[in-house]
């Protein structure tokens, strides 16, 4: 019977740590959302895309800004982010490399907005969105 309690005592004090995980995970999401306020209508925008949602609008203006104004092309964007495999021609041969390391935070965002979009009901990119 000791060993029962003790084990019972444990998982109480596991349970509170969890609570109080959840606790300061929403506090960062309000602090977060009060640092975004300005660019809440790129928050609203973003939300808009099928698998996206509010706390992954914020991880994408966190790491391109609102604008994502740092970038000329989406190509110069998906280069940076490290989602286009490289290319190199010589002699009229083109060669395909693997994808750079790029900004691994922003990629992982988008693999789970991908997923969350193809898992999406009544979403036309179900079907089109290839991962």
């Amino acid at each position: 019977m000791r060993c029962k309690a003790s084990i019972r005592v444990v998982l109480a004090m596991q349970l509170e740590e969890l609570d109080l995980l959840d606790q300061h995970i929403a506090e960062l999401g309000r602090q977060l959302g009060k640092a975004l306020q300005g660019s809440q209508e790129a928050v609203l925008r973003l939300c808009e895309m099928p698998g996206v949602r509010e706390d992954a609008a914020w991880q994408m203006i966190a790491e391109l800004g609102p604008e994502a104004a740092v970038f000329d092309t989406a190509q110069q964007m998906a280069s940076w982010i490290g989602v286009c495999p490289g290319q190199e021609q010589s002699a009229g041969q083109s060669k395909s490399h693997r994808s750079a390391k790029g900004n691994r935070t922003m990629r992982r965002v988008l693999n789970q907005v991908a997923w969350s979009a193809v898992r999406t009901k009544d979403s036309s990119s179900g079907s089109s969105i290839i991962v």
